[in-house]
C-alpha cells in the first residue's frame, strides 16, 4: 500500500512518536509511507516539514490560534486547550507536492497546530482517497476541545462550551462543529481507534457516529520497549539497586486530566499505610521515579525521595526507566492513552491505572497489574502496595509483557492494518 501521512510532529511529544512509529514500520513492513509535519526534527528522508523558515512565519496567526475566543473584549485564561481551527502558515506546495494519484490512503494523526478543516478538505480533493483517521485525543470528533471532560456536546451540535466560560449557543465550539460537518461530511473516513475509549467517543459523536471504525492498536517498538535485567537498568540510571521504585510521568505532569493530584493522594494513602501496617518493606525503602516537565509545587508535595529524569525524549532511556521499575502507576482520568501503559508493559514492568483511556483493554488485576476504581486514590494505594509486596510480582511483569505484544507489537498492528486494506480494496 501507498500511503501518505500527517503529523504536527514526528518526534517532539507521545502522539508524534506514535505517528513516526507507524510510519516506520509500514515502511518496514513493504508499504510506501511519506510523511509531511509542520515541523521536523528526524532525519528521514521521508519525512518533509512544510512550515516555513521562523522569519516568514505569520506570527499573528500564532498568537491567534493560542486563545479560543474573544470573551467580553478580554482574552480568555491562557492555557486553554481548544482547537481554534487557525493554523500557522504552511508550506502549500509541501502539502501538494505528490501527484494526485500516489497513494492509496491518507493518513491523519495528531494534526492540530497544522491542518485546518478546510486544509483536510482540500487534500481529499487533490489526493481523492479514503482518510484514515487516528484518534491520538477526542478533538477529531468535538467543536474543538481536545477532551470533553464530562460534557456531552459534541453529542449534539456543541455550543455553550464549559471549556470556553460561554453561555452562547453560537459560540466557536458551534462554529468549529458546523464547519467540520460542512467541509468533512460525506468525505471516505475511517477513523482508527487505538483503544476501547476512543472508539466509543467516535459512535457517541454527533459528527462521525455513522463513520466506520476500526480498533487497531499504537505500534511500540518491541526491540526497545522489552523485558531487560532490572539491576541492569538501574545501574544505567545510576538508581539503588536495593530500593522500591514506582515509576510515574506524563509530557507535563501539571496537566490537570493527567490526574497527579489523584496519585499525590494515593502516594500518601500509601504512607499512611506503611506506618500503620507491616507490607515488609518501610517508606524509606521506596523511591519515585519520575518523566516530564514539573513544577517544584508537585514534587514537593510527594511524600517519598524520588529522582526527576524530565522528559525523557530518547526511547532507549525511556525504556531503561520502565524496566528498572518495580511498578508503573498512570493516574489518568482522561486519556485516548496513554502509550505510557504499554510501553511499560511490554517492559515486563506492571502497571496501576484508573480505568480510562486504553488501560481497560490491557490490565486485569493481579494478574498483569491492577485496575484501581475510577479517581479511587484509597485504592490506587492498595494495588500499589499489592504489587510491591506480591510474591508473583515477576509472573506480573511477564504477563503485562505478553499481554501488551499481544496487542501492540508490529506484527499485531500490521496484521489489522493489512485486514483494513484489503477490505477497502475490494469495495466497489
Amino acid at each position: 500500500m501507498n500511503i501518505l501521512m500527517f503529523s504536527s510532529y514526528d518526534l517532539s511529544g507521545g502522539a508524534a512518536r506514535a505517528a513516526y512509529r507507524l510510519h516506520e514500520t509500514f515502511r518496514r513492513n513493504g508499504h510506501r509511507s511519506e510523511l509531511i509535519v509542520r515541523q521536523k526534527k528526524s532525519v528521514d528522508d521521508n519525512v518533509y516539514r512544510a512550515a516555513p523558515p521562523l522569519f516568514k512565519r505569520n506570527w499573528l496567526v500564532d498568537i491567534q490560534r493560542t486563545v479560543p475566543c474573544l470573551r467580553r473584549g478580554r482574552l480568555p485564561r491562557l492555557g486553554t486547550k481548544f482547537n481554534v481551527d487557525r493554523p500557522p502558515f504552511l508550506s502549500k506546495k509541501v502539502l501538494f507536492r505528490f501527484p494526485p494519484d500516489a497513494f492509496d490512503f491518507l493518513c491523519l494523526a495528531w494534526i492540530n497546530d497544522f491542518l485546518s478543516i478546510k486544509m483536510i478538505r482540500a487534500l481529499y480533493d487533490h489526493y481523492r482517497r479514503p482518510l484514515l483517521w487516528i484518534l491520538m485525543d477526542q478533538e477529531p470528533v468535538t467543536g474543538g476541545c481536545h477532551y470533553s471532560q464530562g460534557c456531552d456536546g459534541f453529542k449534539k451540535q456543541c455550543g455553550c462550551c464549559p471549556q470556553l466560560e460561554s453561555r452562547r449557543e453560537a459560540d466557536p465550539s458551534r462554529t468549529i462543529w458546523q464547519r467540520k460537518r460542512s467541509y468533512l461530511s460525506g468525505l471516505p473516513i475511517i477513523f482508527v481507534a487505538p483503544t476501547t475509549w476512543t472508539a466509543e467517543r467516535v459512535r457517541e459523536s454527533s459528527l462521525y457516529s455513522g463513520n466506520a471504525v476500526r480498533s487497531i492498536p499504537l505500534v511500540i517498538d518491541s526491540d526497545v520497549f522489552r523485558p531487560f535485567n532490572r539491576d541492569r537498568a538501574r545501574g544505567i540510571l545510576g538508581l539503588p539497586l536495593h530500593k522500591k521504585i514506582i515509576f510515574f510521568g506524563a509530557f507535563s505532569l501539571a496537566e490537570p486530566r493527567k490526574g497527579m493530584s489523584y496519585l499525590i493522594r494515593a502516594l500518601e494513602n500509601l504512607a499512611v499505610m506503611l506506618r500503620v501496617q507491616d507490607l515488609g518493606f518501610t517508606a524509606q525503602d521506596l523511591l519515585l521515579l519520575i518523566g516530564g516537565q514539573s513544577r517544584a509545587p508537585l514534587l514537593n508535595s510527594l511524600p517519598f525521595g524520588y529522582k526527576h529524569l524530565g522528559y525523557i525524549r530518547d526511547d532507549k532511556i525511556l525504556a531503561r526507566a520502565y524496566q528498572a521499575a518495580d511498578v508503573f502507576v498512570s493516574p489518568s482520568i482522561e486519556d485516548a492513552g496513554p502509550m505510557m501503559i504499554p510501553e511499560a508493559m511490554m517492559c515486563g514492568t506492571p502497571v496501576v491505572a484508573f480505568p480510562t483511556g486504553g488501560a481497560p483493554d490491557l490490565i486485569q488485576t493481579m494478574k498483569n497489574g491492577y485496575l484501581a476504581a475510577d479517581r479511587d486514590s484509597a485504592d490506587m494505594a492498595k494495588g500499589l502496595s499489592a504489587i510491591l509486596r506480591s510474591a508473583i510480582a515477576p509472573d506480573l511483569g511477564k504477563n503485562a509483557s505478553a499481554a501488551a505484544r499481544q496487542r501492540h507489537s508490529s506484527e499485531a498492528v500490521m496484521r489489522l492494518y493489512a485486514d483494513l486494506f484489503e477490505e477497502w480494496k475490494a469495495r466497489p
